[in-house]
């Protein structure tokens, strides 16, 4: 009866482990197709961005029988708008570089106000216990139910009333409070981080400060830096608030927005759109190409000594 019980364990446990794994081998054709449908659109867009404009439109599926490179030059020289500027109450015309500079500091002050300032609330609600907490967390989970575009109105009109509408600096400073986006996320890593740390660093006669600032943000980091990459990827592509809050400093999506908008009144042609794409998404693929290495090289190690 033994020898046929275990024959029915070893069967059963047979069977479980075909099952997991014919589950991980589907579960990652199935990434490994949605990865190719994604890089496609890329090999898709590039390949016709150096066709001419009659082989892209009657043959936008095969291979270019001829390279036109020129087609980014002209993209290059053709992505500058010129619309009204609220502070200088002028028009002013934006090159490529103009805009590139605007983008590089909206994504980056974006990027770095969306992680820093929930930082200090999930660390806050999640190593320290005191009347409210669970009240504050609470209405950060309620807070990141309600649909953003119901306060548009409302901080429209206050920025205008502060003097801080079309202000870089100040939308950066407003833009987030700190139960926003990242706020769970950080607060589950600050949550599972052991306290012998803080212990060990108190006897040392670490304060409060110290501790969260020298110890628990390096270990930290790791998550930070992968969630800067993916916001600053997500800034770099934001033209609605560009268009909402700060139109006399157009970064680079804006451009490419309006470039597209305009295509048919300057006979832009298919080519040179997606050229004009690829120009304004090479930042964000050397920057994601480069995080790769950092990303992973960033972790901590320390530990406790019994």
């Amino acid at each position: 009866m033994r020898a046929n019980s275990l024959t029915k364990g070893e069967r059963s446990f047979k069977r479980a482990n075909i099952i997991s794994k014919t589950f991980f081998i589907t579960f990652n054709i199935l990434l490994i197709l949605y990865a190719a449908s994604f890089l496609y659109l890329v090999f898709w867009c590039l390949m016709n961005s150096v066709k001419d404009s009659f082989y892209a439109a009657y043959y936008p599926f095969r291979l270019p029988d001829k390279l036109f490179f020129s087609n980014f030059s002209y993209a290059w020289s053709k992505i500058s708008i010129t619309q009204w500027n609220g502070v200088l109450q002028k028009n002013v015309t934006y090159t490529y570089w103009n805009m590139f500079f605007y983008s590089v500091c909206f994504s980056v002050g974006m990027t770095i106000m969306s992680i820093f300032t929930p930082f200090l609330a999930a660390y806050i609600l999640a190593r320290y216990k005191f009347p409210g907490r669970n009240f504050l967390f609470s209405m950060a989970i309620f807070i990141m139910v309600l649909p953003a575009m119901a306060s548009l109105a409302s901080s429209l009109y206050i920025r205008k009333q502060l003097g801080i509408y079309d202000n870089m600096l100040f939308h950066m400073i407003t833009a987030y409070g700190g139960f926003e986006g990242n706020f769970l996320l950080l607060y589950g890593v600050a949550k599972g981080l052991s306290g012998d740390y803080a212990e060990a660093a108190k006897m040392d006669g670490a304060g409060n400060h110290t501790i969260m600032y020298r110890i628990f943000l390096p270990m930290m980091l790791p998550t930070m830096g992968a969630l800067f990459v993916i916001g600053f990827l997500g800034s770099w592509n934001d033209y609605m608030t560009i268009i909402t809050y700060l139109p006399s400093t157009p970064n680079l999506a804006y451009g490419v927005y309006l470039f597209k908008e305009n295509a048919t009144v300057n006979q832009i042609s298919l080519p040179i759109m997606l050229s004009a794409y690829l120009i304004i998404a090479l930042p964000t693929i050397i920057v994601w190409t480069c995080s790769q290495k950092l990303i992973r090289g960033m972790a901590v190690v320390g530990g406790l000594k019994g």
